[in-house]
């Protein structure tokens, strides 16, 4: 008896339903999920703008690249990261 009260409590455990919420883990899904990449993005942009080495740093490497790379590279470069964005967000 006492082993099917650990198990359901283990798997009340593990999807969230003893300790949270629901509608609390839908709230830190949006904030990670929306929030956090724009926060993340407008700080990137303040950084480069700030700091000059960090700027610097980040047009030299971006000009290197975009040089070395083919235009059918450049393309699947864009690409993967864009899957790779939209595979975050969905998992």
């Amino acid at each position: 008896m006492e082993v099917s009260i650990f198990n359901s409590g283990l798997i009340n455990f593990l999807t969230f339903k003893t300790f949270i919420s629901t509608d609390a883990l839908i709230l830190f899904y949006y904030i990670g999920a929306i929030i956090l990449p724009i926060c993340l993005w407008f700080i990137f942009i303040w950084g480069t703008q700030k700091y000059k080495l960090l700027n610097t740093s980040y047009n030299n490497g971006k000009v290197f690249l975009w040089k070395l790379l083919s235009k059918k590279q450049k393309i699947l470069f864009l690409l993967f990261f864009v899957l790779a964005f939209f595979f975050m967000e969905l998992f």
